[in-house]
């Protein structure tokens, strides 16, 4: 449970670490021209992004990416154990921005 706590609170806190692995440059680049190749590119570093943060514990958790009208959203969902709780973040990347939100 440590390790979901730690997740949750570095997604939590007022600036997320994860908003800076998308610099400028880099989210203007996979929102130039959104394909599935980039779309997989955003979901693989959300995904070793949290792998990072819960090491070598188990926790079940989803992330998926799509097209917006602004940009690109990653929803990361993550589900602690023995309960029916769903916690849901959207990172969205548009031009002007990156955002990590948290909706439950």
């Amino acid at each position: 449970m440590t390790a979901l706590s730690n997740l949750v609170a570095s997604l939590d806190c007022q600036h997320p670490q994860i908003v800076d692995l998308f610099t400028n440059e880099y989210r203007r680049l996979l929102i130039k021209n959104i394909d599935d190749k980039r779309l997989n590119a955003v979901k693989v570093l959300v995904d070793e992004y949290i792998k990072s943060k819960l090491k070598e514990n188990i926790i079940n958790y989803r992330v998926y990416s799509y097209k917006t009208l602004d940009g690109i959203t990653a929803e990361i969902l993550i589900q602690p154990e023995n309960t029916s709780i769903i916690i849901q973040y959207l990172l969205k990347l548009t031009n002007s921005s990156t955002s990590l939100v948290r909706i439950r």
